[in-house]
C-alpha cells in the first residue's frame, strides 16, 4: 500500500500527473484487471478502495495489496514490463481513480525530470514495502501483523471483507476471528 504522501513531489509534478491522467470510476465488485491481461494503468485512488489479488493453486483468492484514498496501485511487473499479469485488480467499493496509461507516463518521464524522479521513488517505495512484507511474514506472528495492519489502516476493517484481510495476513478467517477475539 503505497501512500502518495510517502513520495516527495511538488505542485508542478502533481499538475503533470493530473494532466496526463484520466478520471475513471469503477463499481463495487468490478474487475479492473484480470489475471493474464496486461496492466495498462497506474491508479491513483481518489475515493474508494481497490485490491490486488491472485489465485493460489487451490483456486483460493489471496489479497496481495490494498489501495485506498491517496494511494497508488498497479501490478508493477505487468505495468512496467507490459507483460501479462499474474494478479487481478478489483474495486472493493465504488472507486474513483486517476488512471495513467503506461505509454503516456513513459512520454511524460522523458519530458519531466521531476516526474521521472517520482516514478523512481514509487518503484523504490514499492520495493521497500515488499521487503518489509516478506520480513514481517518471516519474523512476526499473525497477531503482530494484524495489530500493525489495524494501526496503519484502521478503516480497512470497515471497508472490506474479513476474508480479504485474512488472506492478506496469510491466515484463515477462523484464525483472524480468534485473534480478534483475543484482543
Amino acid at each position: 500500500m503505497i501512500r502518495l504522501d510517502s513520495i516527495p513531489f511538488d505542485s508542478e509534478t502533481l499538475e503533470i500527473i493530473l494532466r496526463i491522467s484520466e478520471s475513471k470510476t469503477f463499481d463495487k465488485g468490478q474487475m479492473i484487471l484480470n489475471e493474464g491481461q496486461v496492466c495498462r494503468h497506474l491508479f491513483l485512488v481518489e475515493e474508494g478502495l481497490l485490491r490486488l489479488f491472485f489465485y493460489d493453486k487451490h483456486g483460493n483468492d489471496i489479497t496481495h495489496w490494498f489501495a485506498a484514498e491517496e494511494m497508488l496501485l498497479t501490478d508493477p511487473a505487468s505495468y512496467f514490463n507490459q507483460t501479462p499479469s499474474f494478479f487481478s485488480i478489483q474495486a472493493i467499493e465504488t472507486t474513483t481513480v486517476k488512471a495513467i496509461y503506461f505509454e503516456t507516463l513513459e512520454k511524460a518521464f522523458e519530458q519531466s525530470q521531476k516526474l521521472e524522479r517520482l516514478g523512481r521513488m514509487y518503484a523504490m517505495n514499492t520495493l521497500v514495502m515488499m521487503e518489509h512484507r516478506i520480513i514481517d511474514w518471516q519474523v512476526k506472528s499473525a497477531e503482530e501483523r494484524y495489530v500493525e495492519l489495524i494501526e496503519n489502516y484502521p478503516n480497512l476493517f470497515k471497508r472490506t471483507k474479513l476474508g480479504h484481510i485474512a488472506s492478506y495476513l496469510g491466515i484463515t478467517q477462523q484464525s483472524l476471528s480468534r485473534i480478534r477475539a483475543n484482543l
